[in-house]
């Protein structure tokens, strides 16, 4: 998402920079096809990339190393530790800076190794992403060119027409829209959001007239087998009424500008969060964690509604945070209504005016200039 949105961003302000980014894409995929759509030039390594495997390793090195010659690039700017591995080691000896964009997670064992290359500048997302990067082995002499860059925002046109088509498209029945938004992956903990709004549908008959929206697809066979845990648990306790499975969707903006609440349910604290960026940008009250990133945008009672994630996970706090302010998530009175429109608008204050993404594009460029000066 923010490969995508630094493309979006550049074709925006492209007639007044001196950047010519160049994309470079180890793997073939949505992001790949939509940022070459999008104008720039974009190269696909042309064959699969194995770190473990060394024929393949020096393959990719001589691949990008002949790309940063014909190109003549000035600047390599990496976004996963995998690809700040392979750009240090295609670049070494050669007149280039290195900037490394660590969005995290954090403590797998290519981070700890990305920590200990030469780079002139590593960018964080967070406050938090910074601090648990700093734990690693060797950081400590990088530390001076260490710098927290907020990721941007795209701020979409509002299509009503396409928002009431999945409305219709949802069957809603005047039911109110709750959604989960991400990968559909244990760690997302779509599973104990669902176990939560069974629960209150039970005790509460206002939590009875409401539809879960899960907008996501699993990745791997880890995660078909976690869809499969809860799609088991829903058929168990027949609760085809309250839950709905969206799959994947390209325009995942329609669905927040659709849904009242969102909720984030991450059982790992999120590097930062960009999901819960995208529902307050759409002016969508967002229930989520108090741990990690996220915790810079999502305040209690301020920009939103949050519950403690700790682990042992359960869903107890998620449903005691919204069986607390009901009447803001259902409009039971003139309070609730004022405190959610409060929320939200205070949450789109925030993103609009500090996660923008001329503001990003404008920081990163700023840092370019810095670093090639």
């Amino acid at each position: 998402r923010f490969v995508l949105n630094c493309a979006m961003g550049h074709k925006e302000h492209k007639n007044s920079t001196n950047i010519v980014p160049i994309f470079l894409f180890l793997n073939e995929g949505e992001c790949y096809e939509e940022v070459k759509e999008l104008g720039p030039t974009t190269y696909l390594l042309p064959f699969r990339l194995k770190l473990s495997n060394l024929k393949s390793l020096i393959k990719a090195i001589l691949y990008v190393r002949g790309l940063i010659k014909d190109e003549k690039i000035d600047l390599i700017h990496a976004t996963m530790p995998y690809a700040h591995i392979i750009s240090y080691l295609s670049s070494i000896q050669m007149p280039v800076k290195r900037l490394w964009f660590q969005h995290g997670p954090v403590g797998g064992i290519l981070d700890k190794i990305s920590a200990m290359l030469p780079v002139d500048k590593i960018l964080f997302n967070s406050k938090y992403l910074q601090l648990v990067h700093n734990t690693l082995p060797f950081t400590k002499v990088n530390l001076h060119k260490q710098k927290i860059t907020h990721l941007g925002i795209v701020r979409h046109e509002r299509d009503q027409n396409a928002i009431d088509e999945l409305k219709n498209q949802l069957n809603l029945q005047g039911k109110k829209p709750f959604l989960s938004m991400g990968r559909i992956c244990n760690w997302k903990g779509q599973f104990e959001v669902v176990k939560a709004l069974h629960k209150l549908s039970r005790e509460d008959s206002d939590f009875k007239n409401i539809k879960l929206i899960i907008l996501g697809k699993p990745n791997n066979q880890g995660d078909i087998e976690y869809l499969q845990k809860i799609k088991s648990y829903i058929t168990q306790h027949d609760l085809d009424h309250l839950v709905y499975f969206a799959g994947h969707s390209p325009t995942p903006h329609n669905y927040l500008a659709l849904a009242e609440v969102f909720i984030h349910s991450s059982t790992t604290p999120e590097p930062f969060g960009l999901v819960v960026a995208e529902a307050m940008m759409e002016k969508c009250l967002v229930v989520g964690s108090d741990k990690g990133g996220v915790t810079e945008i999502l305040k209690h009672n301020v920009t939103g509604l949050s519950y403690d994630t700790d682990l042992p996970y359960n869903d107890k706090n998620l449903v005691e945070v919204l069986k607390q302010n009901k009447e803001i998530l259902f409009h039971t009175n003139e309070n609730g209504i004022l405190k959610k429109k409060s929320l939200t608008e205070n949450a789109y204050k925030l993103i609009n005016e500090e996660y923008s993404i001329q503001n990003m594009i404008y920081n990163l460029e700023t840092i370019y200039g810095e670093l090639l000066a």
